[in-house]
């Protein structure tokens, strides 16, 4: 039994199973866009959104129980937060209660991070191990949060978000300090850089933490520049006669 969650298949980036998770992200993507559009009320589209998220809840949980019972917990893995984890978590509590607004706050992460994390994956267990499992299904749920807030809630984001992103991570990087310092973690990488990322081209400690602070600013920007152009299109067809 301890093959279908602790066998370690080597994964390579755009393999066979790279393309079939890909492919599956897609397709579900789909599939809950087209459930929440049909749901007739908020409050139904509000729970849509709710279990579409516990996929990736339950994957982080499945994760969790498998390394306590094969005795590979540690404080890295096993607490959420990092930031996708944490994000995994929250969620879908904030969809199920309908604050989308709070989503301006994350959109830019999720979408400039996450469709990163998909298409190029740290990763290097594949399927059926229970990191695998967990990684994907995270990541792929929270991508799904991004067009599910789109395309079934009619969310924009605004430029004011990119600010109110920076912001709210540089506030939980400072909340991360002191947990890092007594666990010996490296939540959000902030302690030393993720290994084999472009994180260790940007320098030693601390520059590399300045440089992803314009490099964050670069990518949620190009994250937001179709909906800057959206607007501007609305805006011409407004004033057209």
């Amino acid at each position: 039994m301890e093959s279908l969650y602790l066998e370690t298949n080597p994964f390579t980036i755009f393999n066979g199973e790279h393309w079939i998770w890909l492919l599956y992200g897609v397709l579900s993507t789909i599939f809950w866009i087209r459930l929440g559009r049909k749901a007739p009320t908020q409050v139904q589209k509000q729970r849509v959104a709710l279990w579409m998220g516990l996929l990736g809840v339950v994957a982080w949980v499945y994760s969790d129980v498998v390394m306590f019972a094969t005795g590979q917990a540690k404080s890295q893995s096993v607490i959420p937060f990092h930031l996708c984890y944490v994000l995994n978590l929250a969620l879908p509590y904030i969809f199920w209660k309908g604050r989308i607004e709070l989503f301006d706050w994350i959109y830019p992460i999720v979408i400039a991070g996450c469709l990163q994390a998909l298409f190029t994956p740290d990763l290097s267990q594949g399927f059926p191990h229970y990191y695998s499992v967990r990684y994907w299904f995270v990541h792929v749920a929270l991508v799904q949060y991004a067009f599910f807030a789109i395309f079934v809630f009619d969310f924009r984001p605004t430029f004011m978000g990119i600010f109110k992103c920076i912001l709210a991570i540089n506030l939980y990087a400072l909340c991360l300090v002191p947990i890092n310092w007594l666990l010996d973690t490296n939540f959000l990488y902030i302690r030393y850089p993720a290994q084999g990322s472009i994180m260790e081209m940007l320098g030693p400690w601390p520059q590399y933490l300045f440089a992803l602070e314009g490099l964050m600013f670069v990518f949620f920007l190009i994250v937001y520049l179709p909906f800057l152009r959206l607007k501007k299109q609305h805006a011409q067809q407004t004033v057209q006669p």
